[in-house]
């Protein structure tokens, strides 16, 4: 408090004047616990650079650095690089929020908030992600740094920030800014597609018996099948989206093909085929695209023409998650369902004689709506008061 109330009347010459006769009697433990309780700024760092490296590891280990004041870029890049190698990644946390937020603050290079996200994934350590400092929450930091990158110039990959989107999904998806290149990535690459349904499910490629398996292993397998699943749960789209149907079914072609092809390599053939048919499912058809019923031409080929039985089990169970709880009132009891039914019913008398079997797999699905409906109506007859 000293120190600070110093500068405030006195500036930071007088800081750097005692800073200047500790580093000349050779004080340099006390030098850097003197300047680590100060604002840092350029003229403190460049002191410090010149002290031995036990004293500059002290003092970046101590220094707060939300307040810093920087130069140019390469002194923030500098800073960066010396508080990640303190192991603060708390500090480069909180100097990354106040170069976006503060005014009057220097904005770092991209490649400096690359090296702050990319810090927990090259040291694997376990406790990064919970940095000390409480003044941190990280779905806003991570919002704010993310938000920057998408439009910052200097050859960012969309690849790299997509898999940055992978390791912190959690926090950014309860943040202002959501994650999206992941998903792209997943309807550009069905390679990284097929990998992710392939990390859910334990396969016969390990040669090694479960039970002999170390248990750090398996918890490494339980982390990557929990991941994979969260982010084939929550993309909602599909390859194609946005494009005309033809330019739509050629890319889904291609995509489905790749998927069913590294599944069966991966050894979960039925899943893959599963998974596709989620992802069919999610196609949208619009009154003037061919007849216009869904399931989309592409879905209908590989369940007619290819045989894929598991493709029709993923749509028809993608597009009942899809539509979610239904409710209804006393009076209404069974009336969605009735219609949902109805509607499959209609689908399949207009698409039966070209595609025979899905027009039995939205036949199926309009059972199941009439049982759902029938049932709610029973339910709704037993707990009302005559």
């Amino acid at each position: 408090s000293f120190c600070r109330r110093m500068i405030l009347e006195k500036g930071a010459e007088w800081a750097l004047d005692w800073a200047g006769r500790l580093s000349a009697e050779n004080k340099g433990i006390l030098l850097a616990d003197f300047l680590a309780v100060m604002d840092s700024i350029p003229e403190f760092r460049a002191l410090i650079v010149t002290q031995a490296s036990g004293v500059q590891a002290r003092y970046w280990e101590k220094v707060n650095l939300y307040k810093a004041v920087f130069h140019d870029p390469d002194d923030f890049s500098n800073t960066v690089k010396a508080v990640l190698n303190a192991g603060r990644w708390d500090q480069a946390l909180l100097m990354a929020l106040a170069s976006l937020t503060e005014k009057d603050h220097l904005v770092g290079k991209a490649s400096d908030y690359l090296r702050i996200l990319r810090y927990p994934l090259e040291k694997k350590a376990g406790n990064a992600m919970e940095p000390d400092n409480s003044l941190v929450s990280l779905p806003y930091v991570l919002a704010k740094i993310f938000l920057w990158l998408d439009t910052a110039r200097g050859g960012i990959k969309r690849e790299d920030l997509a898999m940055l989107e992978v390791y912190y999904f959690d926090f950014l998806n309860h943040s202002e800014r959501k994650p999206h290149h992941i998903w792209q990535q997943m309807a550009d690459n069905p390679t990284f597609f097929a990998q992710l349904v392939s990390m859910m499910f334990w396969t016969a490629s390990d040669s090694r018996p479960y039970e002999e398996i170390p248990e750090s292993e398996k918890e490494q397998y339980k982390k990557q099948a929990e991941v994979a699943f969260k982010l084939l749960h929550n993309w909602k789209g599909y390859p194609g989206e946005g494009k005309t149907a033809e330019e739509r079914d050629i890319l889904l072609r291609k995509w489905c093909d790749e998927v069913l092809e590294r599944t069966k390599q991966n050894e979960c053939e039925a899943v893959g085929q599963v998974r596709v048919g989620e992802v069919l499912a999610r196609v949208r058809v619009s009154a003037d695209e061919g007849d216009g019923v869904w399931p989309c031409r592409v879905a209908r080929e590989y369940i007619d023409e290819r045989g894929y039985e598991a493709v029709a089990r993923g749509i028809a169970t993608g597009r009942f998650n899809s539509i979610g709880m239904i409710s209804f009132t006393m009076d209404k009891a069974g009336q969605s369902e009735r219609e949902w039914a109805l509607a499959y019913q209609d689908a399949a008398s207009k698409i039966r004689d070209d595609y025979p079997k899905t027009a039995r797999m939205l036949e199926n699905m309009a059972e199941k709506y009439q049982f759902f409906a029938e049932h709610d109506v029973r339910d709704m007859e037993k707990y009302t008061d005559p």
